[in-house]
């Protein structure tokens, strides 16, 4: 979506498929088992399970995502294939500098939202953006090839092309409307704390809070045959001790919810953890909230009810906000303002921000009178 012309795509599609033809994900794979090797014996030979750690752990930066030097290949790749095919080689720099952006973007909400940046030095899994961009400059006209049929860069097309294509998640997923959740398919919703972040992945919804010292997970599974909410969440459970267990009715739903006392918690230390589960429509919904400082568990744990006690069957009135997000095109006019613009988006937090991003006008400009815009509805 924040791509601009068919010949960006191009260039974007150019850049995985030389990935592939440089065998990149095989050289990675056989990198991980030699840095495991590696590490096994720095760990044999020196007897210290700390180099060991250590050693593993640089093994994994070298191999846990395309190293940089794979990055700049694939790029001067992409550039090859699509010269060939009759694109405009610079149209990689367009790309690039969509991920320049995209990068610059996320240091501007981590420092405002007081998150350490991760991901950077040596364990970045790409280059930095603009280092990919001085690389590229200078070697992409020599990509262009005489004798090929010319292939427009079509951007009006490639546009109206994308003309309601979904905006992250689609409805089959269950979609995030700035601290709620929904999902029409399911026909439940639920809310969590002001400020705070979601994540909807494959396989669960999990929330964070600013600091991302907080968090809520939720999952899904079928209810087994005969089965009490207390004694699937038991079952869960798995004999570790516990305190305020309790039943539960959540809107209507039963469920049981309890506090286990020591368990392993995300962040890879252990502490209390909140889990509970309700059912719902021949499913059981499972919760679990942790906070990284066990000592302030009691403070994360009302949190973590009132964000259990949103927990809901959509209203008939709510299933329009169960749509996804799409992408609509509309023409600047002499006074249009990303600011306007952004007072009007489904998500209204850095919305401003992400028109821009999706309109290559990052970080502070604004559109000129004429230009097709995309918008977020």
């Amino acid at each position: 979506a924040r791509l601009s012309s068919e010949a960006e795509l191009a260039a974007t599609l150019g850049h995985e498929i030389g990935h592939v033809t440089a065998r990149h994900s095989a050289r990675r794979q056989a990198g991980a088992v030699a840095s495991a090797i590696g590490a096994t014996l720095v760990g044999v030979l020196t007897g210290n399970a700390g180099l060991m750690s250590a050693a593993d752990m640089a093994g994994g930066a070298m191999v846990m995502g395309y190293s940089r030097e794979q990055e700049s290949e694939a790029d001067e790749l992409g550039m090859k294939f699509i010269g060939r095919a009759g694109y405009e080689p610079t149209a990689m720099l367009g790309t690039l500098e969509v991920l320049w952006d995209n990068d610059q973007f996320y240091l501007q909400r981590a420092r405002e939202e007081n998150r350490s940046v991760s991901g950077g030095g040596i364990f970045a899994s790409h280059p930095d953006s603009d280092k990919r961009i001085a690389e590229a400059t200078p070697i992409a006209p020599k990509y262009k090839v005489s004798g090929v049929e010319p292939r427009p860069a079509d951007s009006d097309k490639y546009l109206a092309m994308i003309d309601g294509l979904v905006v992250g998640t689609s409805g089959a997923q269950g979609v995030v409307r700035g601290t709620r959740f929904y999902h029409s398919g399911l026909g439940i919703t639920m809310a969590f704390p002001s400020g705070w972040s979601i994540e909807n992945q494959r396989t669960k919804l999990t929330a964070f809070g600013p600091t991302e010292d907080r968090l809520v997970e939720v999952s899904a599974q079928p209810i087994p045959p005969n089965t009490t909410p207390k004694a699937f969440l038991g079952r869960l459970m798995q004999g570790q001790p516990s305190t305020t267990a309790e039943p539960l009715d959540i809107n209507g739903m039963e469920g049981y919810r309890a506090n286990l006392r020591h368990a392993r918690m995300p962040w890879g230390n252990n502490g209390p953890v909140a889990v509970a589960v309700v059912y719902n429509n021949g499913l059981a919904y499972v919760f679990v909230g942790a906070t990284r400082i066990a000592s302030q568990f009691n403070t994360f744990e009302p949190l973590f009810v009132s964000s259990l006690k949103t927990f809901r069957r959509l209203r008939d009135n709510e299933y329009a906000a169960a749509e996804p997000m799409r992408i609509r095109l509309i023409k600047a006019g002499p006074d249009t303002r990303i600011e306007q613009l952004a007072q009007k988006s489904p998500d209204p937090k850095y919305a401003a921000e992400r028109l821009r991003l999706l309109n290559g006008l990052y970080p502070d400009k604004q559109p000129t009178p004429g230009q097709t815009l995309k918008v977020v509805e």
